[in-house]
């Protein structure tokens, strides 16, 4: 004797059997069972005493940031009812979070750079005046992922990094040759002069130097050269801008800061 019986289908996605196959031939489902397909979850996942829906996704051939960006867009366009909200969390997450670690970092780094020459010069205006040269070689940093598109990543942080220490060692270079040709009684501007033609060639050797060795990194040549390429990237950008600052730029603002210095 067959009893019809209520089967409830959970999670199914379209279009249950007609029949049912048996040995004497087919009988028709209707005839067994009353269907109905529920697409509810069977699974409730909280966090924080809030109901979570975790969706998840790989990236492959975008970066992270191009992908959080459409992400964000298409769930601006779809409109979420009051209550509900959207959070991105997982590897996009702990970029952010190590993004602020490391400017954190940057800066605890400029503080003692400023400190140490302030200690050397005995001035809290020179200290300045070469430090100016690191923010200005972000320029070449931008110009060089944007060229090559490479995304700005925490590789591209330890980048920045690098160059503090090396952008800061060229601008010592010049101010303390400039410092040296005053106290040999050398006005300021014929201080400069010499100082610019005793320094450049030390400044301009370290730089290429530098920028040859990063490039096989740049360009992605040998294993695991990928994982580090945006590293060497922000480093060749930068030192290419910074350097040129250092030369131009650094003398100038030292003429003017210096003037006020001593007036």
């Amino acid at each position: 004797m067959l009893v019809p019986v209520r089967v409830m289908v959970a999670g199914m996605p379209s279009g249950l059997p007609d029949s049912v196959a048996l040995r004497n031939g087919n009988l028709a489902l209707g005839d067994l069972a009353a269907t109905h397909v529920d697409r509810s979850s069977q699974d409730v996942t909280q966090m924080n005493g809030r109901r979570v829906t975790i969706v998840t996704a790989n990236v492959n051939g975008r970066s992270l940031s191009a992908v959080v960006g459409d992400v964000r867009s298409a769930i601006a366009r779809a409109g979420l009812p009051p209550g509900y909200d959207a959070v991105i969390g997982g590897a996009y997450r702990l970029q952010q979070d190590s993004f602020r670690e490391f400017v954190q970092v940057i800066l605890v780094a400029l503080l003692l750079v400023f400190f140490v020459m302030l200690v050397s010069f005995s001035s809290y205006r020179q200290p300045l005046v070469i430090l100016t040269a690191v923010p200005l070689a972000l320029i070449g940093v931008a110009l060089g992922l944007f060229v090559t598109r490479t995304p700005f990543n925490v590789s591209s942080f330890m980048g920045l990094l690098l160059l503090v220490g090396i952008v800061v060692k060229n601008g010592i270079l010049l101010i303390d040759a400039a410092n040296r040709r005053r106290t040999e009684g050398f006005v300021r501007a014929d201080a400069l002069v010499l100082a610019g033609r005793e320094r450049l060639r030390p400044i301009l050797m370290t730089t290429f130097a530098a920028i040859g060795g990063l490039l096989p990194l740049a360009f992605g040549i040998g294993a695991g050269a990928a994982m580090e390429r945006p590293l060497a990237i922000a480093v060749v950008g930068g030192l290419s801008t910074a350097t040129a600052f250092t030369l131009v730029l650094i003398p100038v603002l030292y003429d003017a800061f210096v003037a006020k210095e001593t007036a």
